[in-house]
């Protein structure tokens, strides 16, 4: 089944949970040029289908998933547990994103963001976590520079302050080093991060480091809430 057909099928569960209004049905049928005297259940099955099958806008849309990532399938292959759901809601984060940020600002995050997947599925594990001490040092270096130049963006996503104006250079440094090192643990451990983290499943050898960087991370998200 490819990326269509998973949005159709997708979709289409969707439209059969869907009881909308009775005002909501009888306008849809009337644009549509359907008389009111259909049986029930075509008329049922009609509204369905002008639900699902105008699919023009939404698969422009999931271009903008398909642009950053490749494709549903490609992610599936190297991220496990990456299901279509998962697709269709960084795809609706995606348009959000545009939407926030115009086309021109839009497209430099693009190009972050894609550098960042393209990251995961090349040097992560199975669930997309990067172990950076394996990384050589200029890569280790450029990953970094990518992470600092996507974090303004995401913070001004989420409708946080940006951190740059809250760090000091040093600081942003450390904060984005705390990131990598977490996820490096992460993948040290074989921790399926979607699934949580506990303590408990990191390895003991691993704990006092992860709560070092536990702490600094919280510190400076409690540091970005208070604005």
């Amino acid at each position: 089944m490819n990326t269509e057909e998973r949005i159709r099928h997708v979709l289409k569960k969707k439209a059969e949970e869907i009881e909308a209004p009775s005002e909501l049905k009888e306008k849809v049928l009337r644009r549509a040029g359907v008389s009111r005297k259909l049986p029930k259940r075509v008329a049922g099955l009609l509204l369905a289908a002008l639900i699902v099958l105008p699919t023009g806008a939404f698969a422009y849309q999931m271009l903008l998933a398909d642009d950053v990532y490749g494709s549903f399938e490609t992610v599936q292959k190297h991220i496990a547990g990456f299901t279509m759901k998962s697709y269709l809601l960084i795809d609706a984060k995606l348009a959000q994103a545009k939407g926030v940020l115009g086309q021109e600002e839009y497209e430099t995050f693009k190009e972050l963001a894609r550098s960042i997947i393209n990251a995961k599925m090349e040097y992560g594990d199975p669930y997309g976590n990067i172990n950076y001490d394996q990384l050589p040092a200029d890569l280790y270096e450029a990953e970094k520079a990518t992470l600092i130049a996507a974090q303004p963006y995401f913070d001004r996503l989420n409708d946080l302050p940006v951190l740059e104006t809250l760090l000091t250079e040093a600081e942003m440094d450390a904060y984005i080093e705390a990131v990598m090192k977490h996820q490096t643990i992460m993948a040290k451990s074989g921790i399926n991060t979607s699934e949580g983290i506990g303590r408990e499943r990191i390895p003991a050898e691993l704990r006092a480091e992860y709560d070092q960087v536990k702490a600094t991370l919280e510190h400076v998200h409690t540091l970005q809430a208070s604005y």
